[in-house]
């Protein structure tokens, strides 16, 4: 068993860039294995929804599994460094956060933030939000 979780993915920059991300799901070539399987299974054509797209700007929401894939976001970053990208995220277990990262001067500057919002079941079943239960 994993953690499912949802992503909403900005993206701001140059036009030539957005459309080669567009073009290609947010996949790019690489030989990490992991970065491989990722972009296999959570970006490309079938796996992604471009929300929307203007000249500078797109948006696209993925699915993920077992966290947030940093080290994929990065190399997004590295392949499009003209790119500013903040990628917001929440899981089935009430986690959520906020990834944001550019180049600044030359190296990637990276902000984060966490927190803990309510679990899917809590969501659904709870009524007094006072009690620590584990539904």
């Amino acid at each position: 068993m994993g953690i499912d979780g949802w992503n909403t993915l900005h993206i701001r920059g140059p036009r030539e860039d957005l459309n080669k991300l567009e073009e290609t799901g947010v996949v790019f070539s690489t030989n990490d294995k992991q970065l491989t399987y990722i972009a296999e299974n959570y970006f490309g054509k079938n796996n992604i929804e471009i929300c929307h797209k203007d000249t500078n700007y797109m948006v696209i929401k993925y699915d993920a599994r077992n966290g947030i894939f940093y080290d994929y976001l990065q190399k997004i970053l590295e392949t499009y460094p003209k790119c500013w990208l903040k990628n917001e995220y929440s899981d089935e277990n009430g986690n959520a956060g906020v990834w944001i990262a550019r180049y600044i001067d030359g190296e990637i500057n990276v902000q984060e933030h966490e927190w803990t919002e309510l679990t899917i079941e809590e969501l659904v079943h709870s009524k007094d939000f006072s009690l620590n239960s584990n539904i």
